[in-house]
């Protein structure tokens, strides 16, 4: 009880100084009020046995032993000057996020580019429990990484803190910072398979025929488009041809019979996330010729196809009181 009070208190401290210290931003330059250095697991057995030399070359008064032990001490201290270089004068900036669905990952797009002529070399780049991605700039001036970031909640979700870290040269000393990026990831429900069907709404003559949607068909003439190799020689506009105006392609549409709506209601009984993944899984269910909408509280948006309108349903549906989820 008291280990899980401590840890608890440790975390809100270092969270609370990692505030204060390095803030929230879409860019951060790694300089020396953000990079940290200690020793690795191997520096500390390297450091534990430089006392040792120097505690046996004293004892003994071997100049031999002693010489050896201040080369292995300078080599400690030249390598913390070539780990913090290789951090040092790094601009990390987000270029752009991809949404994902909750429980799986979403994607963050980051420039890495350096502010002089040094060589960068085996930096690694990690949100917690993801594999690090390790980067270098030698020849280049910058470079672009997409980091997997996992969501755990809907909405827009905010990532932890991205680890930049280097144990380079030679893995004596690690240097390493925390950046909190300015980086929401959209996050869409979780989807759920429901064997509930959407609601149909049939369109018939009493229908404004000019509010009904329409899909590529045979039926009412929708005009002319630009002839291409393999269109049928029945829809060629040959007046049009005969009047030295080009071979053009007569092009038709259909009134669609019918509509879906994909209803809050319709899972009565639920909780707020139940309905709103398997509201999530119907849409994913549909072809992108399918006509659809969506029916929220306090939200409607009209049928519809395409992906584009199934990204705005997807997004209706991450946004829908997602302050109240986190």
């Amino acid at each position: 009880m008291i280990k899980k009070i401590l840890n608890r208190t440790w975390k809100s401290f270092l969270h609370n100084w990692l505030k204060r210290r390095i803030p929230r931003q879409s860019s951060h330059l790694l300089r020396h009020d953000n990079i940290f250095i200690v020793p690795s697991k191997t520096g500390l057995g390297f450091v534990v046995l430089i006392i040792l030399l120097w505690l046996l070359g004293t004892n003994y008064q071997n100049n031999l032993i002693l010489s050896v032990t201040f080369l292995l001490l300078a080599l400690i201290v030249i390598c913390i000057h070539h780990t913090y270089a290789q951090l040092s004068g790094l601009q990390i900036s987000v270029t752009k996020t991809h949404p994902g669905f909750v429980g799986n990952k979403g994607v963050v797009d980051l420039l890495i580019k350096r502010q002089n002529l040094r060589a960068y070399e085996s930096v690694e780049l990690a949100w917690p429990g993801i594999d690090p991605i390790t980067i270098s700039l030698i020849d280049e001036s910058q470079c672009s990484v997409s980091l997997s970031v996992p969501l755990t909640y809907r909405g827009r979700f905010q990532p932890e803190r991205l680890k930049v870290s280097t144990h380079f040269p030679l893995g004596l000393i690690v240097a390493w910072s925390y950046l909190d990026f300015d980086a929401p990831v959209l996050a869409y429900p979780q989807p759920v398979t429901s064997s509930v069907q959407p609601t149909k709404q049939l369109l018939d003559d009493t229908d404004d025929v000019f509010h009904q949607p329409m899909v590529a068909g045979h039926e009412e003439f929708a005009g002319l488009r630009e002839y291409y190799p393999g269109d049928s020689l029945r829809s060629i506009d040959w007046r049009a041809m005969a009047r030295g105006q080009g071979l053009a392609t007569r092009t038709y549409e259909d009134y669609v019979s019918q509509q879906y709506w994909f209803d809050w209601q319709q899972f009565e009984g639920m909780s707020r996330e139940a309905r709103l993944s398997r509201l999530c899984d119907s849409i994913l269910q549909q072809e992108n010729d399918s006509i659809y909408g969506l029916r929220l509280p306090g939200l409607n948006i009209e049928p519809g196809q395409g992906e584009e309108h199934r990204k705005q349903l997807l997004e209706a549906l991450a946004l829908f009181e997602w302050e109240k989820n986190i």
